[in-house]
Formats: structure tokens, sequence, C-alpha cells
């Protein structure tokens, strides 16, 4: 009995000690503050083969380059994506965790919205009868109604995402 318990002790001190070290390793992340100076409401769709996410957004221009992406489903915020000089940070439930860094270093679970966020950055700049866009693997395409953007579809990584813009 004695030895019994003074292995599960040995285990659990172990895994305590690996966590601490997995947490140490990783330095806390610091998001910015982000000051819209123009902001965008829209409908979103995220979808993969396996699940589909609807919920409200909003997509925002700062100063600069700076650009924010808000999702909420109902009242609950469920990612916060920021580009503030050319960096990245994401937050919320579907962040799993703070992140911060560089896009091609990007978590899986966070890409895909980074992608979307960086196809609008984009859309004003598109040309009039231009309506789609490669990178690489990543596709966006862009719908415009009498000259104004009115949606965004981008496909990345096996994940779709498509926004459908109201009025400001």
């Amino acid at each position: 009995m004695r030895t019994r318990n003074f292995l599960l002790i040995a285990t659990l001190g172990a895994g305590w000690v690996s966590a601490l070290v997995g947490c140490a390793s990783r330095e806390p992340v610091v998001v910015p503050e982000f000051r819209a100076v123009s902001s965008q409401p829209a409908q979103l769709q995220r979808f993969t083969r396996d699940e589909l996410l609807l919920g409200e957004a909003i997509f925002a221009r700062g100063p600069g380059t700076d650009l924010a992406l808000r999702f909420s489903k109902g009242p609950a915020q469920m990612i916060e994506v920021l580009r503030v000089d050319d960096v990245w940070y994401a937050s919320g439930k579907l962040a799993w965790r703070p992140w911060s860094g560089d896009i091609n270093q990007a978590p899986a679970r966070l890409y895909g919205w980074m992608v979307l966020l960086s196809a609008y950055d984009v859309a004003p700049k598109q040309p009039e009868g231009e309506s789609t866009r490669r990178s690489g693997d990543d596709w966006s395409a862009y719908l415009r109604l009498d000259g104004r953007l009115v949606g965004i579809s981008t496909r990345s990584r096996g994940e779709n995402f498509r926004v459908r813009f109201g009025d400001d």
C-alpha cells in the first residue's frame, strides 16, 4: 500500500512539474490596445467538412495598417484577431489561449481567421472587375454591389468563411 501511494504521488508530482515547465516556457501575450478608425458589422459563417459556426462579426480598421476582427455568437465573444504594427494577436474561446506572432507561424485553429482579416485588408485595393485573389493555397473572393463591398469568401487549409456586410 505504501509503495502504491508513493508511486501515485511521484507520478502526480512529475505531471505537475512537466505542466509547470510547459507554462514557464511560454511568455504571456500582451495584447495592445486597438483604436478603430472605422468599422463594419457583418454576419459571418465559418465551416469545415465537420462543423458549421454562425455569428456576428465586426471588422475594423485602425491607424496605419492595424486591423481587428471580433466574432461573437449571441452575448459571448468567441474570438478577437488583431494585426497591430504587423504583429498578429488572437484571444478568446476559439483561440483556446492568447497567441501572438507572425501569420506564417499561427496555429491551425487561428490561421483561417487571419487569412479572412487579410482578405478584408486588401478588399478596397482590388480592381473593380477583379473578384478573386489567390495567395499560395489561400483563396479569397469579393462580392460588390454598385461598387460597394458586400461580401467576402475565403478558403484556406480546409477552412471556409463567408461574410456578408451590413450597413455601416
